[in-house]
């Protein structure tokens, strides 16, 4: 009996191919000279729009450092002067020898005030000064002065000003207003006055108002006073 020559019965297996006829299934490698220049353009506007809001910021944060500024110096004489005209004192008017002139007791007009009363330990010492007030014009514009010296109650020393004594409180204003209110005698009613001439009592209320040049920022805060001790006298021994 002889051996038949059967075939062996195999499946046909075929690898894929990629068909690179169909372009549309391609993977990209890269980008092209237009995106990258697309992409540069967007990137540029983003930073020059950063840049311009990080330049207004620093912008407004120095206009706002510079108005507290403006806002601290005003508050601070604006303080100052406040706690002067709330301490300031009279005197009893003496008859002086060969009729010389009494010490200041308070006298104002609506440009410049003299008074008696405190400075600060920080400028000088303890004691009563004569305290002047009044706008000069400088180099610089119109500023705003305090002087101050010692008060003698004789009126027997005279302490000559000087630098250690003066200071410009407020520069390059336009004017300083004085207005008082009060009896400037027994037969006339309170009112307010340009003027104060009475030299041995202090009116009831003080008002003070700074004005500046036009386009000047700062704006003064009207200052409004009653002196803590007005109108009673101050009797020295």
């Amino acid at each position: 009996m002889g051996v038949r020559n059967v075939p062996y019965p195999y499946r046909r297996f075929v690898l894929p191919r990629n068909n690179k006829s169909n372009p549309g299934k391609r993977r990209q490698a890269g980008f092209t000279l237009l995106e990258l220049l697309v992409a540069l353009t967007l990137l540029s506007l983003v930073f020059a729009a950063l840049f311009g809001e990080l330049r207004f910021a620093t912008r407004a944060w120095d206009a706002a450092d510079a108005k507290l500024d403006r806002n601290g110096e005003l508050l601070s004489v604006h303080s100052f002067l406040r706690q002067r005209f709330q301490q300031i004192h009279v005197v009893q008017t003496t008859q002086q020898p060969d009729n010389a002139t009494s010490p200041v007791a308070f006298t104002g007009n609506g440009r410049s005030m003299e008074f008696l009363g405190t400075m600060p330990a920080n400028i000088a010492d303890g004691g009563f000064y004569e305290i002047s007030l009044s706008s000069e014009i400088g180099r610089d514009g119109t500023n705003l002065f305090i002087s101050w010296r010692p008060f003698d109650a004789d009126g027997t020393t005279t302490v000559a000003d000087s630098p250690d004594n003066s200071r410009i409180l407020l520069r390059n204003i336009d004017q300083v207003r004085f207005d008082y209110f009060g009896k400037t005698a027994d037969t006339l009613a309170p009112q307010w006055w340009d003027s104060w001439p009475s030299r041995d009592s202090a009116p009831s209320l003080i008002r003070m108002q700074v004005l500046f040049e036009d386009g000047d920022p700062r704006n003064w805060p009207e200052l409004l006073v009653a002196p803590a001790i007005a109108n009673t006298v101050l009797r020295l021994p």
